[in-house]
């Protein structure tokens, strides 16, 4: 089960992953792409009907604690003013009675409640960056406690409900980014206490106010650039000559069963390039190239190379589309 210590260690993983990110991919005003670390308070406006025995007792109301927790967003923009926005976070909570139950424990639970919403983001405020938004919330409920009637557990349903939304980004430079967010979403579930012969429709209506930092950069930096090292094309002389690169620059990304998939995915290629060039600054790729017992056809062809260079290969070969 989830502790307190595991938010707590959660939040830390999140901010040195967006350390991690900063440090290896350029931030910029223009960028596709935000993910923000945030500290937020989960704040239900919560009511509730409940039933003793099926009929409706007036009397009994009930409410849901306010948690502070750690939580990330991940932004992506269509344009300089579009952008759809996931929220994601874990939080504990607790729900008491009130009115005739007034102070009577009903359980704690835990939450898992993303917030997908559609954005629109004012640019005609240079560094300070307005924005408001709609979407839904969904609520998966779990690892629900035990209560005070009769010692059952509190079960509830999972739920949809509608969000608005409106906050501010202010730029910091480089990417870099301090935000603040408020959210408020409708939504309602029903409980139960099983064996307690109890149950009520809730309203949790949550309010959700959030405060932190957000790092912005462009995806391309993460997916364009590998899928660009690996494909090259060469013209020699105006000859119809390609060449094939292969660019390991991280052991950690290309493990030895990595280097002999994409060492075997050159077979099928291995008629259509005039020479098949492995780069690398990794001693794990080199290994593997070494141990690699490549077919015949191909041995002719290639050479490891740190940095990349290229000798084509003498044997001309048919133009194709670089797959």
């Amino acid at each position: 089960m989830l502790g307190r210590k595991s938010l707590a260690a959660a939040a830390l993983a999140a901010g040195m992953a967006l350390a991690t990110v900063s440090t290896a991919f350029a931030g910029g005003k223009d960028g596709n792409f935000m993910v923000r670390i945030q500290g937020t308070v989960i704040d239900p406006d919560a009511s509730a009907d409940v039933y003793s025995g099926g009929t409706l007792v007036p009397t009994y109301d009930a409410e849901v604690s306010t948690e502070i927790v750690p939580t990330m967003t991940f932004t992506y923009f269509f344009n300089k003013n579009l952008a759809v926005e996931l929220l994601c976070c874990f939080a504990k909570l607790e729900t008491e009675g009130k009115g005739a139950i007034d102070g009577v424990d009903l359980g704690d639970f835990w939450i898992f409640p993303p917030a997908l919403t559609l954005q629109y983001h004012f640019d005609n405020f240079n560094g300070f960056k307005p924005y408001v938004g709609a979407g839904v919330q969904y609520i998966h409920f779990f690892s629900e406690g035990r209560s005070d009637l009769d010692g059952a557990r509190i079960d509830l349903d999972d739920a949809f409900g509608f969000t608005l939304q409106a906050g501010v980004d202010v730029e910091l430079g480089d990417g870099w980014y301090l935000n603040a967010d408020v959210k408020k979403t409708w939504i309602d579930t029903d409980a139960s206490w099983k064996g307690a012969g109890v149950t009520a429709k809730v309203d949790v209506d949550p309010w959700i106010y959030s405060v932190g930092i957000g790092y912005r950069f462009n995806l391309e930096d993460i997916f364009g650039r590998r899928s660009a090292e690996h494909a090259a094309l060469s013209n020699d002389g105006g000859r119809s000559r390609r060449v094939f690169a292969f660019s390991f620059r991280r052991a950690s990304d290309h493990s030895a069963s990595a280097h002999a998939e994409y060492f075997q995915q050159m077979l099928a290629y291995s008629p259509r390039w005039a020479e098949i060039v492995f780069s690398h600054t990794s001693p794990a790729c080199g290994r593997a190239f070494s141990r690699w017992n490549a077919p015949a056809v191909m041995k002719p062809r290639m050479s490891m190379a740190a940095p990349l260079i290229s000798t084509v290969a003498e044997t001309p070969i048919v133009e194709s589309p670089i797959p």
